[in-house]
């Protein structure tokens, strides 16, 4: 009998053990959703920059610049965008660089 005893209160740490590990895990999943939350936002919200310099790049070579005015180096260029994610605590930074690159210079970004 105190065999049996010991068993189930072997039993009963055990189980509680799980939960206290189950309630961890839903924590960690719980703060994982927030994040990719957030990320999907700033995904967006990077979109929507791409969109408009897009645009203003667009509206600036429409403008029927005369060549040699600035507005020719656009025309003549491709953009490109460089971004990364660091780790920061417990925020992480999104850093884009906007870039343009002649087509008769290649410059490593």
């Amino acid at each position: 009998m105190e065999l049996r005893n010991s068993i189930v209160i072997n039993q009963a740490r055990e189980v509680s053990s799980l939960k206290d590990f189950l309630n961890q895990s839903q924590a960690q999943i719980a703060a994982l959703n927030s994040m990719v939350t957030n990320q999907a936002w700033e995904v967006s919200s990077l979109k929507d920059l791409l969109n408009q310099s897009q645009a203003q790049i667009a509206a600036q070579n429409s403008n029927g610049d005369q060549p040699g005015s600035g507005s020719d180096f656009f025309e003549r260029s491709t953009p490109t965008i460089s971004s990364s994610i660091e780790r920061s605590g417990k925020r992480d930074l999104v850093f884009v660089r906007f870039a343009y690159l002649s087509p008769s210079r290649v410059d490593p970004l």
